[in-house]
């Protein structure tokens, strides 16, 4: 995979950070269900536009990072397989 640098360290933790203060403010696809990983891209499974790449789909990386797309927001299959907190 190109992006195999972001699987190691600190590329990795300093990802992880990013997400955990974004769970805090907002969905992000990275914790729903539907979200699906297709080479280094993130389309969702049930059709939503997540993204500018072609399809729709997000960069992995900005998966990674803990971007979000507004659909995400009010979608009412977004499933994260836990409980929403702090929101």
């Amino acid at each position: 995979m190109m992006n195999d640098y972001i699987f190691t360290e600190p590329q990795a933790s300093e990802l992880a950070k990013k997400r955990i203060v974004a769970r805090q403010k907002h969905r992000i696809p990275y914790d729903c269900l539907n979200a699906i990983v297709d080479g280094d891209k993130v389309k969702c499974k049930k059709g939503n536009v997540i993204g500018r790449a072609q399809g729709g789909a997000m960069r992995l990386i900005s998966a990674l990072a803990g971007r979000s797309a507004l659909v995400c927001q009010n979608c009412k299959h977004y499933d994260a397989g836990f409980p929403r907190t702090g929101v």
